[in-house]
């Protein structure tokens, strides 16, 4: 069974650009408003960064879906999931 490689950044069409700029600003977005709560400088900014992860991993899903579909699928699950937890911890606040 042979596994297809990720491309090169020349050999990326523009759409795979866009998404990986965007998977990238959405990273670190979540890494400092996770950084924010858990250092207590802000509260409640899991309402913010919890559907953030999951927009994250529908942008990876689409990364993913070419060359890795099993992968790209199991993380539009978790995705789904995840929305489906913040809509319920919004629910409760």
């Amino acid at each position: 069974m042979k596994i297809k490689s990720n491309p090169e950044w020349d050999e990326k069409s523009n759409q795979d650009k866009r998404l990986s700029i965007l998977g990238i600003i959405l990273a670190f977005t979540v890494l400092i408003l996770a950084a924010l709560q858990m250092s207590g400088v802000v509260r409640n900014t899991s309402v913010i960064f919890v559907p953030l992860m999951g927009l994250l991993m529908l942008v990876q899903s689409m990364q993913m879906w070419k060359t890795r579909r099993v992968v790209a699928i199991l993380c539009i699950i978790a995705a789904v999931f995840l929305f489906l937890c913040s809509m319920l911890f919004a629910l409760a606040l």
